[in-house]
Parts: C-alpha cells; sequence; structure tokens
C-alpha cells in the first residue's frame, strides 16, 4: 500500500475510536458511573 494511503487510512480509524462512546471500562467491561473514583482522576496523577 502506498504511504500516503496508508497514512489516511490510519487517520480514519484513530478518528473513529475517538468518536466512540466511553460507556464501559476497556478491560473489564464494567459500566461506567458517574461517582466512579477515577472520574475525578487528571492526567497529571498519572505523573511519575
Amino acid at each position: 500500500m502506498k504511504p500516503l494511503a496508508m497514512l489516511l487510512a490510519l487517520a480514519g480509524l484513530i478518528t473513529l475510536a475517538a468518536c466512540e462512546g466511553h460507556d464501559s471500562y476497556p478491560l473489564s467491561g464494567e459500566p461506567c458511573a458517574p461517582e466512579d473514583p477515577v472520574q475525578e482522576l487528571d492526567a497529571r496523577d498519572c505523573v511519575i
């Protein structure tokens, strides 16, 4: 596949994945709830 076509396909997949709703946790599959403690986390909380 040509590099430009591959780049466009990859950009399309990323765009579609970003628009997907996040109603459950990816690993466990359990539903997300507004009272979950992880809702209060920020990216700065993950910095070492």
